[in-house]
């Protein structure tokens, strides 16, 4: 066991860093990804308030469906939309 903890769980389930059922997850995923234009449209045409707080030349780049599914941390980019306020 490492440092001392004593799981039920095997290692690659202990330190695998996402916890997320994909049942629940996958469906969220496709519809988070089919947003992604309609996302990218919106944010061409006005600019939140908030985007002082967020790389959005950064951001304008993932919003695309390929990028979207090779990123290792999505959660991360889809809390950055949440943050904007349009």
């Amino acid at each position: 066991m490492r440092y001392g903890l004593r799981t039920v769980l095997p290692p690659e389930v202990c330190w695998n860093r996402s916890k997320t059922d994909p049942a629940r997850g996958d469906p969220q995923r496709g519809a988070f990804e089919e947003a992604l234009p309609a996302v990218r449209a919106r944010l061409a045409v006005r600019t939140p308030s908030r985007a002082r707080y967020v790389d959005v030349p950064r951001l304008l780049e993932h919003l695309d469906t390929v990028r979207f599914r090779a990123m290792p941390e999505p959660g991360l980019f889809r809390i950055a939309l949440q943050l904007l306020d349009f």
